[in-house]
């Protein structure tokens, strides 16, 4: 490619620069890729760090653990936001079937997601009833723990909502708050806390269940869940 003289690294053959520009990396083509950093087994120090100056705090650090971080500002202390974000979303509606507990909207959490004490989850789960003739029972789980109950009531038709913050305290153990939106005449303890026991080394089940006395009486028409890592 072609240089100036305020390029001081170039790696690639695009053959123009802005002449403001230290280092830059261009990929081949649409197919490759521009930037690949790849670790040693086991690597325990960042995989990437970026200052804006030799004075001024990393601004933004990417760990071994995979945890993004990101400083608060231009602070000079040791404030940073790690980042986390959605990660499950379904919004195709599937309802229960006959008078059994129905598996809802169902996600596998992968092992190891939440691999340090204080990683937590935040759970959005939604839905309605249509038409009940009977009882309706709704059912949120993490794990093989049951992490909110309405029990069997006389719901009328109308929407329902579940959100849980799940936090992990230790490999094995997690609390698990979760509050009701809906008829909350018949369900006025809106708000239960739950203790799980799930091995976060392996993949847990997280579901919304519901159980009716006939077919497509209790709908789910929402998932989303949300992974945020432990603050620094």
């Amino acid at each position: 490619g072609s240089y100036n003289t305020t390029t001081l690294l170039q790696i690639g053959g695009y053959s123009s620069w802005n002449t403001d520009v230290v280092a830059a990396i261009y990929s081949g083509a649409n197919a490759t890729k521009a930037l690949q950093l790849i670790g040693t087994n086991g690597q325990t120090a960042n995989m990437l760090e970026i200052y804006r100056d030799s004075l001024t705090p990393n601004l933004l650090t990417l760990a071994a653990s995979g945890v993004l971080s990101l400083r608060a500002g231009l602070n000079t202390g040791t404030t940073v936001a790690r980042v986390g974000g959605t990660i499950q979303q379904d919004t195709t509606p599937v309802s229960n079937s006959g008078t059994g507990e129905t598996d809802l909207m169902t996600y596998s959490l992968p092992a190891n997601t939440m691999g340090t004490d204080e990683d937590y989850l935040l759970l959005d789960f939604s839905g309605e009833f249509v038409a009940p003739t009977g009882n309706s029972h709704v059912r949120v789980y993490f794990g093989g723990t049951v992490i909110f109950d309405t029990t069997a009531l006389a719901f009328t038709a109308g929407t329902w909502r579940f959100q849980a913050k799940v936090t992990r305290t230790s490999a094995t153990d997690q609390v698990a708050v979760t509050t009701f939106s809906g008829d909350t005449t018949l369900v006025p303890v809106t708000g239960r806390t739950a203790a799980p026991a799930e091995t976060m080394s392996g993949a847990i089940v997280i579901k919304v269940t519901g159980q009716g006395a006939a077919s497509d009486e209790i709908f789910q028409t929402d998932s989303k869940i949300q992974w945020w890592p432990a603050a620094a």
